[in-house]
């Protein structure tokens, strides 16, 4: 498995800005992702209303992908404070990996976290936003990975925060423009108190709400939330590759799969991901009449330039005769089939 810090000065020194951090902090939550996270602290008055109060601490990095924020969640001291994590990302990797890929690469971040603190700590899991002004293909996927997110922290112990509510209009199935950058994936001041709301919200709430039940806000701006159902679930041990390359490239070729093991690998995938039955019979049967038909095309088009070759023959020794319609009525006749 390769994970993969980002080859650029800018980003080494924010990843160490994020250890020395945590090495230096109390906090009692973490949020890591992607530039979604990091906007969460863009407005004062939103991180000091809905995070502040709850000792966070901010490790979102723009533009980073699946292998980056695995390489960060492994290399990272966690304060021994800590008790939640939130988790967000995956939007880089819509253009590059399947949807299965980028939900295991999210869940294989909350088991990082959860090994380096085995006991008192929740992770939260938040589904994606959903992006583009109108329904396109990254938006089917979006869809795809909150269904095996949501399905993954049940088996998992982890809290799902479903982010489907609110971020599009119900008729047309368009963005709410509002609450987005222009580029229709960035959100601006009100679309970051939304985002913030939610979290907050769960995370309140978690502290009186036993593990095992499941809930949702009545408040229809807040996503619904799909908790743990299960406590006493065991995490497998499983072995984490330190040995990253120290010369792979800003972006790399991702594997074929992000879980670490088959620990979180459930048979609910297989009614998802159906295989792709090939009758080879069929094809080598068309290929067959296919190859037939040529070699049929070649003999006609041999036997027709034979066919023209002696015509060509009879004409010429035609010219030269003193009568020259008997020749070539007789002969022509006799080869034209």
């Amino acid at each position: 498995m390769d994970y993969s810090p980002r080859q650029t000065n800018n980003w080494k020194i924010k990843h160490q800005n994020h250890v020395e951090l945590c090495n230096n902090s109390k906090a009692n939550v973490i949020l890591i992702g992607d530039s979604i996270v990091l906007g969460l602290e863009r407005y004062p008055n939103i991180w000091n209303t809905y995070f502040k109060p709850l000792n966070c601490i901010n490790l979102g990095i723009g533009g980073d992908r699946i292998q980056n924020v695995l390489w960060r969640s492994v290399n990272l001291t966690i304060p021994p404070t800590l008790s939640k994590v939130v988790i967000l990302f995956g939007s880089n990797n819509l253009n590059t990996d399947s949807s299965l890929d980028i939900a295991y690469g999210i869940i294989e971040i909350g088991i990082t976290f959860k090994k380096k603190k085995k006991s008192n700590i929740n992770i939260f899991i938040c589904g994606l936003i959903p992006r583009d002004e109108n329904w396109s293909i990254n938006r089917k996927y979006i869809k795809e990975i909150n269904d095996l997110l949501k399905s993954k922290c049940k088996e998992n112990g982890f809290t799902f925060i479903d982010q489907n509510n609110g971020w599009t209009h119900q008729v047309d199935d368009k963005l709410v423009q509002e609450l987005y950058y222009r580029d229709s994936l960035h959100l601006i001041e009100k679309g970051n108190q939304k985002f913030a709301k939610s979290i907050s919200t769960v995370l309140k709430h978690s502290k009186s709400t036993c593990s095992n039940s499941s809930f949702t806000l009545d408040d229809q701006d807040f996503p619904s939330l799909t908790s743990i159902t299960s406590p006493s679930i065991i995490l497998k041990k499983i072995p984490i590759n330190t040995n990253f390359s120290k010369s792979c490239k800003q972006i790399n070729p991702l594997p074929k799969r992000f879980a670490l093991s088959k620990a979180i690998v459930s048979s609910d995938f297989s009614k998802l991901v159906k295989p792709v039955r090939v009758d080879v019979n069929h094809i080598v049967k068309n290929v067959s009449k296919v190859l037939n038909h040529n070699v049929n095309v070649r003999k006609n088009i041999r036997a027709s330039n034979v066919c023209k070759s002696n015509v060509d023959v009879l004409f010429t020794k035609c010219e030269k005769s003193s009568d020259i319609h008997k020749p070539i009525i007789s002969n022509y006749s006799s080869c034209v089939t």
